[in-house]
């Protein structure tokens, strides 16, 4: 069976190459990211003017082969109402479905787990003991 998601690959992710992020958060927002493609920290500053929908995007140094689990939590200071994560194999964005408040420092963490392979998603029935 071959795995394009080896523990091999992701453990060197993990140690040599971090996630990259991209604000979108309005004029002037700023986003920085402490982490790797399997946890870190996102702190969003939203700039003037921000509007509902995507805060930042956060790229993973390499695209899972599937979808993983991506667990966002916000740190300290209340998240913006409405606040949702979308999450694709090649990183997770940050949005809202109504503005945040400008000029803002919205810290987040993040944990990443690559989804278990099918047969543990669907196991076997067991059978069934008749005694």
């Amino acid at each position: 069976m071959e795995l394009s998601d080896t523990l091999d690959q992701r453990l060197y992710q993990m140690v040599n190459a971090g996630a990259s992020v991209s604000p979108t958060a309005g004029e002037g927002a700023t986003a920085s990211v402490n982490g790797n493609d399997a946890i870190g920290q996102v702190n969003i500053e939203t700039g003037t003017k921000p509007a509902a929908g995507s805060l930042a995007h956060i790229t993973f140094s390499a695209p899972y082969a599937t979808q993983p689990f991506v667990q966002v939590t916000p740190l300290d200071q209340p998240p913006p109402p409405d606040w949702y994560v979308q999450i694709d194999t090649e990183g997770f964005t940050i949005a809202v479905g109504t503005a945040p408040a400008p000029d803002t420092n919205y810290p987040f963490s993040y944990f990443v787990a690559v989804r278990p392979w099918l047969m543990y998603l669907n196991p076997p029935a067991s059978p069934v003991n008749s005694q």
